[in-house]
């Protein structure tokens, strides 16, 4: 997907801009138990979304590098190229994190690493 505007690049980025649901006291979807299995199955369709989406930056990274190497090449084309796909693999990660926490809150499990944290 390419985006032509500032429009579009607005649009792409609102994309995964929040999950649209209130969160209580405790950062948890007031919702029932059954509402918090089907929010499961939307995180793993959306995990799955947002790998596709880093494979698809991982190829656009590599055509950027290949095209580096070429000769006569518009070094500062591929460069811009690179640090968008940077921004946008940025922005799958965190998003990818954000899905992590939230599977992890519905499973009620406490988020990684602060079982493993040693206060002094």
């Amino acid at each position: 997907m390419a985006i032509t505007s500032f429009d579009g690049f607005v649009g792409l980025a609102a994309e995964g801009a929040g999950h649209g649901d209130v969160l209580d006291g405790e950062g948890r979807a007031g919702q029932s138990t059954g509402d918090e299995f089907g929010r499961l199955v939307r995180l793993v369709r959306e995990n799955e979304r947002l790998l596709a989406e880093l494979d698809r930056v991982r190829g656009q990274c590599r055509r950027a590098w290949a095209y580096l190497g070429e000769p006569g090449c518009n070094a500062a084309l591929a460069m811009a190229q690179l640090e968008r796909a940077r921004l946008r693999r940025s922005a799958v990660l965190a998003h990818l994190r954000a899905n992590r926490v939230e599977a992890r809150a519905l499973l009620g499990r406490p988020p990684a690493g602060v079982d493993q944290i040693e206060l002094n």
